[in-house]
């Protein structure tokens, strides 16, 4: 079982990662679908074989509430 400095050391690598990946500009990445709703993204990834996904866009449109 990992010491709790074995999780708190990965959570910051996490962190760390995450962070990286969401400062990657923009026109590194391509979109992998769109639909009316929903726009996903995806960039080949540096650490394994496959993409990442991590990039998403959704419109939600709202009703207006009926009042009864």
């Amino acid at each position: 079982m990992e010491s709790l400095s074995d999780v708190a050391a990965f959570a910051t690598k996490l962190k760390n990662t995450l962070i990286q990946y969401h400062s990657i500009e923009e026109d590194k990445w391509r979109v992998a679908k769109k639909t009316k709703d929903v726009t996903v993204w995806r960039k080949p990834s540096e650490e394994f074989n496959g993409y990442l996904f991590l990039k998403g866009y959704v419109i939600k449109r709202a009703t207006k509430p009926r009042v009864l």
